[in-house]
């Protein structure tokens, strides 16, 4: 059975999401874990990366109770207006330390800046996919890219159409 590493950077699941689906769309989390645990794939760990504030402290909540750990950072208020917390290192280096204890790693993200890790994952023999909606071409390399759909919203139906790499 292939243990799998699930590193979800919310944050960018949720803006990539609502750009291509709209403002109602949600990524369903708890089928994004079932889709890795199968008959010949667990997830051995699920981590979910996201920034912190008051109003999102039910999700943060729901995350944890459908089996992610969940790492947050304080966001940070911006001159325009805009919010922000960065979790890529954190990510990162959660992908590193864990590495030697899975066969897959999953980043759910579709931010290019992903593309040394899912380098150096692979580098050291293990597979890493990505999923996520609009990917970079960054993070094409990847073993296996699954492009989110419509179908891995709230509504409980099968994943969106994947490309497989191998």
């Amino acid at each position: 059975m292939q243990k799998i590493l699930l590193l979800a950077d919310v944050s960018n699941l949720y803006f990539t999401i609502h750009k291509k689906f709209g403002p109602n769309a949600r990524m369903d989390y708890e089928k994004l874990l079932s889709r890795f645990n199968t008959d010949s794939s667990m997830v051995y760990r699920a981590i979910a990366y996201t920034g912190f504030s008051e109003a999102g402290s039910s999700f943060l909540s729901a995350l944890d109770r459908i089996g992610f750990e969940v790492r947050t950072k304080q966001t940070r208020a911006f001159s325009d207006g805009t919010k922000k917390a960065n979790c890529d290192m954190e990510l990162a280096m959660d992908a590193v330390r864990i590495l030697d204890c899975v066969d897959v790693v999953v980043i759910a993200s579709a931010d290019g800046d992903f593309a040394p890790v899912v380098d150096y994952i692979q580098s050291k023999g293990k597979r890493c996919f990505v999923i996520g909606c609009n990917i970079s071409n960054l993070l094409r390399d990847a073993d296996k890219v699954l492009e989110v759909g419509p179908t891995d919203f709230e509504k409980r139906e099968t994943i969106g159409s994947q490309e497989d790499r191998n």
